[in-house]
């Protein structure tokens, strides 16, 4: 099963179906750190979530940088959880390395994967979108022409976490989503932090925020 997430295991809710679906307690846990450059396993978002694992009671979390481990490691594990951070590098080194095979066959598996923020971009369609959206919000990133911005599309949401942070740096922020949204012919999936998306083992699409119920989408 996959979360796609705007802030991890800010809402509570998403530990509650993991124990729903998951039919067993997690054993252990990985959190892939290579996109939170630079400060990676030191970053506060890092910590917060090796925190909130173990007080979910999970008992052996490691904290894996994929671009210097072997991504074999991750089979092992009974849920993956993706940072976010620098969405180039973490694609990148998820590809270069072949860590995206690894996710897909704990998927297949019936393991849980969490995809937080750029994290959860990976999941989904990617970022290609973002080409649009980070110049409305000064963001500076060059888009490579020869580069593979697209994800595992779990789904095919084309994600833009942190929505509400985001309204703080532009106020227009949802204008100006609505005008890319027209001109590009796409649907970008506002994402709040605490909301989330869940494909269960099923192939259910099911969305969720802090103001309303779960949405079933099939």
């Amino acid at each position: 099963m996959v979360f796609l997430t705007s802030s991890g295991f800010s809402n509570p809710k998403i530990w509650g179906l993991i124990t729903q679906h998951f039919g067993r307690p997690v054993s252990n846990a990985c959190i892939i750190t290579t996109g939170s450059v630079p400060l990676k396993e030191k970053n506060p978002n890092c910590i917060k979530t090796l925190e909130s694992l173990k007080d979910y009671g999970v008992p052996d979390v490691s904290l894996i940088d994929i671009e210097f481990e072997d991504p074999r490691l991750l089979i092992q594990f009974d849920l993956i959880v993706l940072m976010g951070g620098n969405s180039r590098h973490l694609f990148s080194q998820l590809k270069m390395t072949q860590s995206d095979k690894a996710i897909l066959e704990n998927v297949t598996a019936g393991k849980i994967v969490v995809g937080i923020s750029a994290g959860a971009m990976f999941l989904s369609s990617g970022n290609c979108h973002c080409k649009y959206i980070d110049p409305i919000l000064d963001i500076e990133q060059e888009f490579l022409s020869d580069f593979d911005y697209s994800g595992l599309k779990f789904t095919n949401h084309k994600i833009l976490p942190h929505m509400e942070r985001f309204e703080q740096v532009n106020p227009n922020l949802e204008i100006e989503l609505k005008r890319i949204e027209a001109a590009e012919r796409i649907v970008i999936t506002r994402m709040r932090d605490g909301d989330f998306i869940l494909v269960n083992g099923q192939g259910r699409i099911e969305e969720y925020s802090k103001e309303q119920d779960i949405q079933h989408l099939d």
